[in-house]
C-alpha cells in the first residue's frame, strides 16, 4: 500500500518541465543580481583609485620643502581644497616608518588618527619610497603616492583617501531595484516558457498517449494517422512511427500464428523423418557365428532429423557381404524420403542376386524414374566374398574410399573413381573396382560432409581425415571404435560442432585367416597373453605342426609376449603376427614399447631374455615412429 501510495506522488510530465523552468529562471536571475553588483562596485572603486591616483601625483609632485617649513596652515588649506574639489574622504602627507605613521600635514583640523596602515602594503617598498598600487578595504579606498622631497632619514607620502560607503549603499539599492524586476522577468519567462511547452510537448504527447491507450483498450491504431502537430515534425514522425510500429506488431502476430501451425507441421515431418531414419538402420548380424569380417559404420546427424545419409549391409547366401553408403544432394523432408527410397531400392537389387554393377544400374534408372534428375543419390556399394576376400566396389558419385592393407599399415585411395550419382540420368552404366582383400586389411568409406570439416582457419578436414586414419590406435581399434575415434578427431579439428554437416561413416575389416600367415590384435595384460597362446595354437593345429614343437614354441612365444608387456606403453595393445612357411615359425609383436628393446638382457627379465635368443634362430628388434617391433623366427622342424 505504501509502495502504491508512493507513486501517486510522482509528478508529470508538465509539472516537471515547469519546475524546471522556474528554477532555470530563479538561477538565472540571481547569477544576473550577483554578477551586477560585483561589477557595479568594483566600477566605482577603480574611479576612486583613478582619481585618486592622480590626486596623489600631482599633489606628490607639487610639494616642496618650503611648503613643509612654512608651517602647516597654508599646507593644510591646500590640502583641503584638493579634499573639497575631488570628493575625497581625507587628504594627508604622512612619514611612515616601522613604528607608525606620522601625519606631517592633514587636511582635517580636528583630531584624526595618524597615518595609513602600512601593514596594508607592502612595508620594503613603502620605507624605500617606491609607488605602490591603490587598495581598497572595508569602506575605503585609500592612494599613496611618495613625494621627491624625501631625504636620506625620512620618506614622505601624499595619500588621498575616498570613502566608499556611499558607493556601497548605491550598489545595495541597484541590487535591491534589479532583484525585483529580475523576479519580474524570471516569471514572466517562466510562465512563456512552460506556455510553448504545453503547446508543443505536454499537449501532443498526451494525445500520443491517448492513442496508445484506446489502442491497448482494443481501439484501431489508425488514431495515430490523424495526429497531426504544427510545427513539431518530430511528434508526428513519433505519432506515425507508432502507428507503423502496431502495423509491424500485427503482421508478426500473424506470421508467428502461421509459423507455430508450420512448427506443427515440421515437428510431424521431423517425426516421420527419425521414424524412417531409424528403420533404415541396418540390423546387427546374427550372433553365433563367426563371420569372416567385421563392420562397423554411423550417421552423424549432428542435431538435424531431416538428414540424408545413410549406411546398410546385408549378408547373402555364402558369406557375401553387401555393404552400401551414400547421401542425397540438399537436406529437407523430401531428400530424407528419397534417401530411404534410394536405399531401399538398391538393396533390393542387391538381393535379387543379380551382379553389382548391374544392380546399381537398375536402381539408377529406378530412381531417375522417380525423381526426373532433380534429387539424385551419391552412392558407394561393394559386395565382399567372405570365402575368397574378393571385393568389387561401385563409386556412384561418392567420395574416393580409403584402403589400408595389413602388411602396409597405412591408408591410401583406390581407383574406384566416383562415376554418376543415382537417379541424375538415365542412361548409366556403372563399372566396379575389384580388390583382393587378406586378413586383416580393411576399407574406409565416408560422405563428403566429414571431408569438409573446417578449422578457424577455413582448412578443410580432408587430408587431416587420412592422418587420423594412419594413427595406430585407429588401425588397431576394431572397426566401430575406429569410427568414433575418425569422429571424435573431426569435431575437435572444427573447435564446434554447429557447422558441421551430416556425414556417413563405414569401415570393413576382411578377418579370414590363411593358415601360413595369420594375425590378431590383444591387449597387454594377462587377458590379452591368453588370446595370444589360443591364437597361436590355432595356428600349429591349422598348419600340422608337431606337438613337441608347437608346445616348446608356445612356450617361447609366452615368455616373448611376457617381456613386450613390460615395456608396454600408450594404449597397451599389440598386433600379434604369426607365419609358417619353410619349417620356420616367424612371430612378430608389434606396439608401443617405449623404443626399449625387451631382449636386451638387463635387468631382473635379462634370463627370459636370454631363454628366447637361445630358443630361436633369430631375434630382431625395430623402433618406429609409431610402433615398436619383436620379431623372433624359431625352426620347427
Amino acid at each position: 500500500m505504501k509502495k502504491g501510495k508512493g507513486k501517486g506522488h510522482r509528478l508529470s510530465l508538465g509539472a516537471t518541465l515547469a519546475v524546471t523552468a522556474a528554477l532555470i529562471s530563479f538561477l538565472l536571475a540571481v547569477a544576473f543580481i550577483i554578477a551586477g553588483a560585483i561589477w557595479h562596485t568594483g566600477s566605482a572603486a577603480r574611479e576612486r583609485g583613478t582619481l585618486g591616483d592622480a590626486l596623489a601625483h600631482e599633489l606628490a609632485r607639487t610639494l616642496t620643502a618650503r611648503d613643509l617649513e612654512e608651517g602647516g596652515t597654508a599646507l593644510r588649506e591646500r590640502l583641503t581644497d584638493i579634499r573639497d574639489g575631488s570628493g575625497a574622504y581625507r587628504v594627508y602627507i604622512c612619514a611612515p616608518d616601522r613604528e607608525a605613521n606620522t601625519v606631517v600635514a592633514d587636511s582635517e583640523t580636528g583630531s584624526v588618527e595618524a597615518g595609513f596602515d602600512i601593514s596594508l602594503f607592502t612595508v620594503e617598498d613603502i620605507l624605500d619610497g617606491k609607488e605602490v598600487a591603490p587598495r581598497t578595504y572595508g569602506g575605503n579606498a585609500k592612494v599613496v603616492c611618495p613625494a621627491p622631497i624625501a631625504d636620506e632619514d625620512t620618506v614622505l607620502y601624499a595619500v588621498v583617501e575616498f570613502d566608499m560607503s556611499g558607493a556601497v549603499r548605491a550598489a545595495t539599492v541597484w541590487g535591491a531595484t534589479a532583484s525585483v524586476v529580475a523576479a519580474v522577468l524570471s516569471i514572466l519567462l517562466a510562465g512563456l516558457y512552460w506556455l510553448l511547452v504545453k503547446k508543443s510537448v505536454i499537449t501532443p504527447i498526451k494525445r500520443i498517449s491517448d492513442a496508445a491507450a484506446d489502442y491497448s483498450e482494443g481501439g484501431n491504431r489508425q488514431a495515430f494517422a490523424k495526429l497531426r502537430f504544427a510545427g513539431s515534425a518530430e511528434l508526428t514522425g513519433l505519432a506515425n512511427s507508432f502507428r507503423m510500429m502496431l502495423a509491424e506488431i500485427e503482421v508478426n502476430n500473424m506470421e508467428q500464428q502461421e509459423l507455430a501451425v508450420q512448427e506443427q507441421k515440421n515437428a510431424g515431418d521431423m517425426a516421420l523423418a527419425s521414424g524412417l531414419n531409424a528403420a533404415a538402420r541396418p540390423k546387427e548380424l546374427p550372433a553365433g557365428r563367426d563371420y569372416p569380417f567385421r563392420l562397423g559404420g554411423m550417421v552423424n546427424e549432428n542435431g538435424r532429423a531431416l538428414t540424408g545419409c545413410f549406411y546398410d549391409y546385408f549378408v547373402s547366401e555364402g558369406d557375401k557381404l553387401c555393404f552400401t553408403l551414400g547421401e542425397t544432394s540438399g537436406e529437407g523432408l523430401s531428400q530424407a524420403l528419397f534417401a530411404v527410397i534410394g536405399e531401399t531400392t538398391l538393396k533390393s537389387h542387391l538381393r535379387s542376386g543379380m551382379p553389382l554393377e548391374e544392380a546399381v544400374s537398375a536402381a539408377n534408372r529406378q530412381l531417375y524414374e522417380m525423381s526426373g534428375g532433380s534429387i539424385y543419390l551419391s552412392v558407394a556399394a561393394g559386395v565382399l566374398d567372405g570365402t575368397t576376400g574378393r571385393m568389387k566396389i561401385v563409386n556412384a558419385g561418392q567420395c574416393l574410399p580409403l584402403l589400408m592393407r595389413f602388411t602396409e599399415g597405412r591408408y591410401d585411395r583406390t581407383g574406384a573413381l566416383p562415376q554418376v550419382p543415382l537417379g541424375q540420368n538415365e542412361n548409366v552404366s556403372y563399372t566396379a573396382l575389384e580388390l583382393e582383400l587378406r586378413q586383416g586389411d580393411r576399407i574406409f568409406l565416408h560422405t563428403e560432409g566429414i571431408e569438409d570439416i573446417e578449422d578457424r582457419t577455413g582448412r578443410p578436414f580432408r587430408e587431416e581425415l587420412r592422418k587420423s586414419l594412419n594413427e595406430l590406435n585407429a588401425r588397431t581399434a576394431d572397426p566401430a571404435g575406429q569410427l568414433r575415434l575418425i569422429s571424435d578427431a573431426g569435431g575437435v579439428y572444427a573447435g564446434y560442432s554447429g557447422d558441421i554437416r551430416p556425414y556417413a561413416l563405414m569401415s570393413v575389416e576382411y578377418c579370414r585367416r590363411d593358415k601360413m600367415e595369420a594375425h590378431c590384435v590383444v591387449t597387454a595384460d594377462s587377458a590379452g597373453a591368453s588370446e595370444y597362446i589360443s591364437f597361436l595354437r590355432n595356428q600349429m593345429n591349422a598348419n600340422e605342426v608337431p606337438k613337441k614343437p608347437a608346445a616348446e614354441t608356445l612356450v617361447v612365444a609366452d615368455e616373448l609376449m611376457s617381456l613386450c608387456r613390460a615395456n608396454a606403453s600408450g594404449e597397451g595393445r599389440f598386433m600379434a603376427e604369426c607365419a609358417v612357411r619353410d619349417g620356420l615359425a616367424v612371430l612378430r609383436i608389434r606396439g608401443r614399447m617405449g623404443g626399449v628393446d625387451p631382449l636386451g638382457g638387463q635387468g631382473p627379465l635379462a634370463g627370459q631374455a636370454d631363454f628366447v635368443r637361445r630358443s630361436c634362430e633369430r631375434v630382431l628388434f625395430e623402433h618406429g615412429e609409431d610402433a615398436d617391433t619383436v620379431t623372433a623366427v624359431r625352426r620347427i622342424v
